[in-house]
């Protein structure tokens, strides 16, 4: 009675009441930031989605306000015939260009070499760029009997196997009717923009193109300025956010706002062609050595590199975690399975920083010295495993697979140790011979993807196993029973049994392992030389999509395109994990549902 009134008393629903409007506000909580956390990420990166923008003004000259009154000097300054230069110095005066019937002709100073390029059409004007190896032609062609007028990129290779190379790149063409067009083109040093302001049939307009692929970002008229007044009458001044054509009485100002949208889709994941390269490449490079050259945010890098090391790592884990979580769940004794899965699960709280830093110190340069021993070990590893085997239908048939059972553990702890020494220290001098000898020896394990692989393998192992342990663990023990009394071996009921029912669980730790490998930052920001490379080579460096924003975000400007770039891999990181992690988390909910018994 006295337990009955204390449960019906007022304090007790009054509690209950709280305890369940606390639940409540907490995922209510969880739920909020979750939406606050995308919706950071959509608006930071949602100038991918739209364009810059330019708003002209018109000023009488006397009273316009002049830029320079911020002490801001103009990038680029283009008076009057600026572009009817005979020649056009290149790499720090290295080389001159000049032209003749429609060909290009490259000197190189203080050497008797000249070398001709052909022309496409005739040369209007050209003008050098900020780069110093690079200028911009205007050419004159006549196609189906249509006026065409075309802005060139010429850049300037000098190389050991090409010798003196010109690459042509056609960034813009428009046609015309009358007089010949007349354009100027206007570099960033922060953005990867150009700026070209034209005079074709009577009209001034203003195109911005992307420098890396040469997509329109913005076209428009230039309005306010008198028709008959010639672009190569006016002086035109290029500054970071603003341009001026002006003459002595008319001064037109362009405005530039939004520039950190200046990026665009292919200019992210497609190969390009970067000045200073002979062929197109994907490169991630956001400081480069000039102002005005192009930042590379090409982030195909950065996906290859997270890629790389999350399958590799999945490699390793997998029979590692999976074999272990087999064995616990299903092979091993009650004794040993009570003491094996929490001494294996306590791995997980292992900080990724401590895994990182010892692979960094210890399992760099051992990996270096040992790599033949550690091949050799992987190969007769199996070979291990078949022996351990042959034991036990040794035992079997002299009537002691009882006693075999208890020390089976032992016996394979024993065999792999045996291997471990063998292979590491019994032939690990003469492997070390071969090693220095052979061609082996170019290959440096140095902060490549293969040490990575295997750090992060070991750090998400632990999860897999709990994960898929649960799952082995989970089956119903009337299913066993059942292939046992049908004459099925303990092989027989893993293989055609015990794993379909556990498939769902087991994927399902797979999928989070993987989530948790390709997001993982700390391992491969220490483990790694963070070079960011296009390439699947497991002996070669990456750059983790997470480890790039680690330490790219603290330097990048917040009204740059960079900070918008790093914004959009981190939505893309995002993605990538929450959609595995639900997927996995749907597989499990799915398999819980039928083990109880209540799946439609």
């Amino acid at each position: 009675m006295k337990i009955g009134h204390q449960l019906n008393q007022p304090s007790r629903f009054f509690a209950d009441m709280i305890f369940r409007g606390g639940v409540k506000a907490s995922g209510l909580l969880v739920i909020m930031t979750f939406v606050a956390l995308i919706s950071t990420l959509i608006y930071r990166a949602a100038p991918i989605f739209y364009h810059p923008e330019v708003t002209f003004t018109a000023f009488a000259t006397a009273d316009s306000p002049t830029i320079l009154t911020d002490n801001q000097p103009p990038q680029l300054t283009m008076n009057k015939h600026d572009l009817r230069s005979e020649t056009l110095p290149l790499m720090a005066n290295r080389f001159t260009v000049s032209h003749d019937d429609r060909q290009f002709l490259v000197h190189q100073k203080h050497h008797d070499i000249q070398v001709s390029f052909p022309l496409n059409g005739e040369l209007i004007g050209w003008q050098v760029s900020q780069q110093p190896n690079v200028f911009y032609a205007q050419v004159h062609f006549i196609e189906d009997g249509v006026n065409w007028f075309q802005l060139q990129r010429f850049q300037l290779l000098s190389t050991v196997s090409a010798g003196l190379d010109l690459k042509q790149e056609i960034m813009f063409t428009q046609p015309f009717q009358e007089k010949p067009p007349y354009a100027v083109v206007g570099e960033s040093d922060i953005h990867n923009i150009l700026h070209i302001v034209f005079a074709v049939d009577g009209m001034n307009r203003y195109v911005m193109l992307n420098s890396v692929t040469f997509e329109p970002l913005i076209e428009q008229m230039i309005e306010n300025f008198p028709t008959e007044t010639h672009l190569s009458e006016l002086t035109l001044s290029f500054y970071r956010h603003q341009f001026e054509l002006y003459n002595d009485q008319h001064t037109i100002q362009g405005q530039l706002t939004k520039l950190h949208s200046a990026i665009t889709l292919s200019e992210l994941f497609q190969s390009q062609q970067y000045v200073g390269y002979e062929d197109i490449h994907h490169l991630w490079q956001t400081s480069p050595a000039l102002d005005f050259q192009d930042r590379k945010y090409n982030i195909a890098p950065l996906l290859i590199g997270s890629a790389k090391a999350s399958l590799l790592a999945l490699i390793v884990a997998i029979p590692l975690a999976l074999g272990s979580a087999v064995y616990v769940g299903y092979f091993a004794p009650r004794v040993i399975q009570r003491s094996l899965k929490p001494l294996i699960e306590v791995l997980e709280a292992v900080p990724s920083v401590a895994i990182g830093l010892i692979a960094a110190i210890w399992l760099v340069p051992l990996s270096e010295t040992t790599l033949l021993s550690f091949l050799l070990f992987l190969i007769l590893l199996p070979c291990i495993l078949i022996i351990a085997h042959g034991l036990f239908l040794l035992a079997k048939w002299f009537g002691l697979k009882h006693i075999f059972i208890s020390v089976e553990l032992g016996i394979q702890l024993v065999l792999i140790f045996g291997l471990v020494w063998l292979c590491f220290e019994g032939v690990s001098d003469s492997l070390n011979e071969i090693l220095a000898t052979s061609a082996i020896d170019i290959i440096s394990l140095d902060k490549s993807t293969l040490v990575v692989a295997i750090a992060l393998g070991i750090a998400i192992s632990p999860t897999i196993f709990s994960l898929a342990e649960d799952a082995i663990s989970g089956v119903s023990n009337a299913m066993i029973k059942a292939a046992s009394a049908l004459g099925a071996t303990r092989i027989q009921t893993l293989q055609y049994v015990l794993l379909p029912a556990a498939a769902p669980g087991i994927i399902a730790a797979v999928m989070i392992g993987l989530g948790r490998a390709f997001g993982e930052t700390l391992i491969v920001l220490i483990v790694t030389g963070n070079t960011p490379i296009a390439k699947w080579d497991i002996f070669a460096g990456l750059r983790s999509l997470s480890a790039n924003l680690v330490i790219e975000l603290p330097e990048a400007n917040q009204m740059n395109s960079h900070m918008t770039v790093l914004f959009i891999t981190a939505l893309l990181l995002f993605l990538f994990t929450f959609v595995l992690n639900s997927v996995a988390e749907l597989i499990k909910y799915r398999y819980s549902k039928s083990q109880r018994g209540i799946y439609d």
